[in-house]
């Protein structure tokens, strides 16, 4: 049977988490938003990795074995706990160090979240001079430097979001922003220098029109541009170093929406099948590209599983 698709590319901001299971008689899956369903037809939107964006497809109901259910998860709130204290409130300087080495030992074992908390604790509560002492502790235990460790203990938590499917990183101290900037920028180099079908990421992006049915790494390729736009919406939120830098902005905008199109072109192949457990890439559960800078108050979210 010859069945003609409607496929539209449409925006949302989702205000909970669904994770509807389309399943179709020749074993391609989905996952994403079921919007209605009638004899004839069924509409659903794919879930695009990467953006807030969805691919809006109409199939016909004799293609559709069945449909899974899911209820709607709120999306997750922010908890502010002890942190605006941990500002506020001042510290002695074996405090701080204390609570540092909890956090170096707390990273050797692999407990990011809670690594995150007591870095970020201690950043947040230190004044000038006691800071100085941080990070010349941290150069002498951990060899590196405290800003960049945070950064990068931040990017672990960012991308465990909802069990690995949504990076998300809402909040970043004003202390870290330079060495996040710099990480997000490396992360999103390497991934469009890497391979897919015998061409580099950023190779697809100017021939998107080439990939024109489900090759062996198409799931592989959908994972690294979502991560990739996700990298991308994240530098133009919190990288100070994109700051006035109106040229740079407009370019990684429309990289960011060039990844959004080539995941969306490729998600909505016939035949192309999420793997278990949803589409094969973290979504960005951050707002769209924004120009405004993170914020620097002093009274910051505490990081929690899904909301670091």
């Amino acid at each position: 049977m010859h069945a003609r698709f409607l496929v539209t590319l449409i925006l949302a901001c989702p205000a909970a988490i669904h994770a509807d299971i389309l399943y179709l008689r020749d074993g391609t899956r989905h996952t994403g938003d079921l919007v209605s369903r009638t004899d004839q037809h069924v509409v659903f939107r794919i879930q695009v990795p990467g953006t807030t964006s969805g691919v809006l497809r109409t199939f016909p109901a004799a293609l559709v074995a069945r449909v899974e259910l899911t209820a709607a998860t709120p999306a997750p709130t922010v908890v502010e706990d002890d942190a605006s204290a941990d500002a506020g409130e001042a510290r002695s300087t074996a405090d701080l160090l204390q609570i540092v080495r909890e956090g170096f030992e707390l990273l050797d074992d692999e407990d990011w979240l809670a690594a995150l908390r007591a870095l970020q604790r201690a950043v947040l509560a230190a004044r000038p001079p006691q800071l100085a002492e941080l990070e010349q502790l941290a150069l002498q235990a951990r060899g590196t430097a405290l800003d960049d460790l945070l950064a990068q203990t931040r990017l672990r938590v960012a991308a465990q979001a909802d069990g690995g499917r949504t990076f998300r990183l809402s909040y970043v101290t004003a202390y870290e922003r330079a060495a996040l900037g710099r990480r997000l920028a490396a992360e999103q180099a390497a991934l469009l220098e890497s391979a897919f079908d015998g061409r580099p990421l950023a190779a697809w992006l100017t021939h998107a029109e080439e990939y024109a049915e489900v090759r062996p790494d198409a799931r592989r390729l959908v994972a690294a541009a979502g991560r990739c736009a996700a990298m991308i919406k994240a530098r133009l939120r919190h990288d100070p170093a994109l700051a006035g830098e109106r040229d740079e902005r407009r370019r990684l905008t429309e990289l960011h929406d060039a990844l959004t199109r080539l995941a969306a072109r490729v998600l909505a192949l016939r035949g192309y099948t999420a793997p278990p457990g949803g589409n094969a890439a973290p979504t960005e559960g951050e707002p769209g590209p924004s120009s405004q800078p993170a914020r620097t108050s002093a009274a910051p979210p505490e990081p929690q599983e899904s909301r670091p």
